[in-house]
Parts: C-alpha cells; structure tokens; sequence
C-alpha cells in the first residue's frame, strides 16, 4: 500500500524504544515499515510479523528479510489470540476495507495488542479503481470522530483542503509542512490522521 512520506517521522516517534517489541504490521506492502522500524527506531531487538493479500509482496519482504515471519490473509480476519502483540500498525489500511470489515478490524487490533497505530486519509478520498489491484482501491472514509469515540487519540497532518499535489508539488509540500502544526492540533483539518491507542 502507498502513503505519504511525510508519515515516516509522526509514525516512527509513535513506537516506543523498546527491547524485545512484538509488533504485527497489517499490510505491510513492499515493507517499507517494517525496514523503518528496523533501521531507524528498533533495530533487530523487536519481532515483526507482517501481514499482506499480495504473493508478490510478501516475496519481496521475505527476499529483502525484512520481517521475521510472514504470512498471506486478509485484514478482517486475523489469526491471532489477545494480547498476542504489543503493538499493531495499520498505515493507509482501512480505507480499503469497506466500513463494517474496518469496524471489525478495529475490534479485532484492539484485542490482540495492547497498543495501535493506524493512518488513513482524512474522509474518503477517491483513487482510480480502473488502474489499481483491488486491494488498493479505497472503500471507506474515516474521520476523526470514528476513532475518537473509541478512545483513540487522533492527529492531523497537512491540510486537507489543498489537493494540488499533481499540479503542483513544490507548493503542496510547502503548504502540508506550513499548515501541519495546526491540524496536528485539530486533526478534522488534516489530509492524513494518525490514530493511537
């Protein structure tokens, strides 16, 4: 799953320094969190497992030794007993999950760790489904609201109100650092949210 770089420093600072870590990562993609939080915040004293529906992903993370297992399945069902982890991330997940499997999947998370953190964009925001694989298609918005009322604390960043990315990058950057602070503070004018619990 693609995300924002911009994510890379707010995420890290979330998982704490801490020795023998069990973390799940859902959706690991081509594992690019996991290889983060292997080079920048834990090194090789946690154990990640990660979690994707791409063969071709996991291949890419088993080739790379990224994670320390591996396995195929879908998000809404997770083969684990509670409390398996101390920590599951989720970033840019949920919104490819229609609202009642989210829902489930956030039942599920918070049964199995005993911390979470998840991205997704602000609100549904609408990607091509003609040019991308299924599983990348978005199904669902989140706002603020959906994770707050479950005890989540929920963070902004960038300023959902300027989609100028493709037209025009430099200013977009620009703009998403200026206006970052402040939806930090007021997430509902974010582009991104980051959930923890």
């Amino acid at each position: 799953m693609s995300h924002h770089y911009e994510l890379h420093r707010f995420v890290l600072n979330e998982i704490p320094k801490q020795a023998s870590l069990r973390l799940l990562e859902v959706g690991c993609g081509r594992g690019i969190w996991g290889y983060l939080i292997r080079s920048e915040r834990l090194g090789d004293t946690c154990y990640i497992i990660g979690i994707d529906l791409s063969r071709s992903y996991l291949r890419r993370c088993k080739k790379y030794r990224t994670y320390d297992d591996l396995i195929l399945c879908h998000a809404s069902k997770l083969p684990f007993q509670a409390r398996a982890f101390n920590l599951v991330l989720a970033c840019e997940l949920i919104e490819h999950l229609v609202k009642p499997e989210g829902l489930s999947f956030l039942d599920q998370i918070e049964q199995i760790s005993d911390r979470t953190i998840l991205s997704t964009p602000n609100g549904f925001k609408h990607n091509d489904s003609g040019s991308l694989p299924s599983t990348e298609v978005h199904r669902s918005g989140w706002k603020p609201a959906d994770f707050a009322h479950r005890g989540y604390k929920v963070r902004g960043i960038g300023f959902r109100f300027v989609r100028i990315y493709e037209s025009n990058p430099l200013l977009w950057g620009f703009l998403f650092y200026v206006f970052t602070p402040i939806s930090y503070v007021f997430p509902q004018l974010g582009e991104i949210l980051i959930a923890t619990k």
